[in-house]
């Protein structure tokens, strides 16, 4: 693969007018070499790599211990979008199975699944996404609850989690 070069970003036209209701004009430009996705920047804003990874749980947990397999290894400071997608099974068994989103051993969110049956199987997928900048460097799911009768299931990639490192992001009032 060769390089690309693109320099003067406009709003597509060609008249250099300014981009959305910001008034802004981009000037600068970008090299992308080799890899397609990825490239650097001259000015802010203009193309940046988001850097994501999924994870899926390959095996059903059925004992309250940290899923090593959906564990990250992240950078304390830093911000991310955690998205998580959970389906679990649950055979005749009167009480709820958690599954409790971690850094390191503080609870950030808990997926709960209630039983809305009193016998007979249930089957529940929860979703949760949420920003977070993390305080340790361990981002885990651990769950409460499971056992026998009442497990976070791997069937068909129905488990998993999708992290997402994000660049230039501060919290505050949007206006």
């Amino acid at each position: 693969m060769g390089t690309v070069r693109a320099d003067n970003f406009s709003d597509g036209a060609g008249t250099g007018a300014p981009d959305f209701a910001t008034g802004a004009k981009f000037s600068g430009g970008f090299d992308s070499t080799g890899d397609a996705g990825k490239a650097t920047t001259a000015a802010r804003g203009l193309v940046r790599n988001v850097l994501w990874e999924r994870k899926d749980l390959t095996a059903s947990g059925n004992s309250d211990v940290v899923i090593a397999e959906l564990t990250y290894a992240l950078t304390v400071g830093d911000t991310y979008r955690i998205t998580v997608n959970s389906q679990v099974f649950l055979n005749n068994f009167d009480t709820n199975l958690e599954l409790l989103i971690r850094d390191n051993t503080t609870t950030l969110r808990t997926l709960i699944f209630d039983r809305p049956n009193a016998t007979g199987t249930n089957t529940i997928t929860q979703s949760s996404s949420f920003v977070h900048t993390m305080a340790s460097t361990s981002l885990n799911f651990l769950p409460n609850g499971a056992s026998g009768n009442a497990f976070i299931q791997a069937l068909l990639n129905r488990t998993f989690v999708i992290v997402e490192k994000l660049l230039d992001h501060t919290e505050g009032t949007v206006t």
